[in-house]
């Protein structure tokens, strides 16, 4: 068993399971796409059950099981690792985009300060008073320039 899911042809029929099916359309589904299609009716394609049938594909591919069953036991695991790879990333997504949002946000508030403090500028009265207020705390803020 060792010796099959080591050779070359084995590992590429692996890898072609995460490959477009026509090699000239990237936007083609992929072949484990395919297969979970072709195994689920529409009304029993879930997230769970592909996950599940991913994991039986990927056990019989496992290099550490060599069993030529597929138990529920190494599937489980499968099902582990998958599903804390998606978590990560669904994770790494979120924080993502909170970070960004986080982003536009500082500096939308930042633009709208600047323009009030340019604004501010224009008026004699208010100008001589950031000046002085600049020099006596000898703070520099690139929202005042």
């Amino acid at each position: 068993m060792r010796v099959w899911k080591n050779q070359e042809n084995v590992k590429k029929v692996h890898n072609d399971l995460y490959t477009p099916i026509d090699p000239n359309d990237p936007s083609s589904e992929t072949y484990i796409t395919k297969i979970i299609r072709t195994v689920f009716p529409d009304k029993d394609r879930t997230k769970r059950n592909a996950i599940w049938a991913q994991s039986v594909l990927e056990s019989i591919f496992d290099v550490k099981h060599l069993s030529p069953k597929v138990n529920a036991e190494i599937v489980d695991s499968w099902i582990e690792t998958l599903t804390d790879v998606i978590h990560f990333y669904s994770v790494f997504i979120n924080y993502s985009i909170c970070y960004l949002f986080t982003l536009i946000i500082i500096g939308l508030f930042r633009m709208k300060i600047c323009n009030r403090r340019k604004a501010l500028k224009r008026r004699p009265d208010v100008r001589s008073l950031l000046v002085k207020t600049n020099r006596i705390t000898n703070i520099r803020l690139c929202i005042w320039e």
